[in-house]
């Protein structure tokens, strides 16, 4: 009996800490998500139903027009005792992600790569210590962050930290109120920027 109790608090103890469950992506338009896999489906809607704690990526998405509705939740990675992203995107189009909150991923919160027409929306990422970025774009055209604060970041081992960092080869993006903050660097990190588009 004691056996079966402690068993029970585990589990409950777990889910309250929104740890990664098993689920997968599959192929319904409309997705209730409570773990990190691989987005598959196009045309899709997801939507967060618990907040997820992980070591590695959580989202891929490898779907055009895909939306993941973080519905108030967030996705917590490891900062940098771990790797990967919060979502990551590379070769897909109008991906939409809204929401909800992103904390401490090593790689980065979200990462987009070759790509147009993506959004971000009433998206937080917050205390991405020890990692480069919070938002990535990547070669990517024609697409929106919009309603979003980047606060707290400092890459603590490397040469920089970037609140957005947007490349030369992305093109007609905007940002819109939105609000970076407390971007640091610590001693001897050589450049640290809230928002980056190098020439």
């Amino acid at each position: 009996m004691k056996n079966k109790i402690l068993i029970l608090f585990v589990c409950l103890f777990l889910v309250n800490l929104g740890v990664v469950s098993a689920w997968s992506d599959n192929g319904t338009i409309t997705q209730n998500v409570d773990g990190c896999n691989e987005i598959n489906t196009t045309g899709a809607t997801f939507t967060l139903t618990q907040n997820i704690n992980i070591a590695e990526d959580c989202f891929t998405i490898i779907a055009n027009n895909v939306t993941l509705d973080m519905n108030g939740y967030n996705i917590t990675g490891s900062g940098s005792s771990g790797e990967g992203n919060g979502v990551y995107v590379n070769g897909y189009n109008q991906i939409t992600v809204k929401n909800g909150y992103i904390y401490d991923f090593f790689d980065g919160g979200v990462f987009m790569h070759n790509g147009v027409n993506h959004t971000i929306d009433n998206m937080t990422f917050y205390d991405f210590d020890g990692v480069e970025y919070g938002i990535i774009f990547y070669n990517i055209d024609d697409s929106v962050i919009n309603n979003s604060n980047l606060t707290h970041a400092a890459y603590l081992d490397g040469s920089e930290s970037t609140g957005i960092y947007i490349d030369m080869q992305s093109d007609n993006n905007i940002i819109a109120n939105s609000i970076i903050s407390d971007i640091g660097c610590p001693s001897g990190v050589g450049s640290c920027w809230g928002y980056r588009n190098p020439d």
